[in-house]
């Protein structure tokens, strides 16, 4: 087994991120940025809790867990 990180990335990858990617390619684009913001506030809580304390900034998190924005995904 990994490191919890290893393990909460991927429970995160595997149940979390299909459901807020779902049909998104047609969804997506009358997204407004308050929901937009809502869908990207709930990646930037699982980097939280994925990374615990070493957690500093979102974009360090997108980086350390070799992530991208839910805005760039499409």
């Amino acid at each position: 087994m990994g490191t919890p990180t290893d393990q909460l990335k991927a429970i995160y990858l595997t149940f979390i991120l299909p459901r807020l990617m779902y049909a998104s390619l047609v969804w997506s684009s009358s997204l407004t940025s308050t929901q937009q913001q809502q869908l990207e506030d709930v990646q930037k809580r699982a980097c939280r809790i994925i990374l615990g304390p070493a957690y500093t900034n979102y974009g360090h998190a997108l980086t350390t867990l070799n992530l991208s924005t839910l805005a760039s995904r499409h």
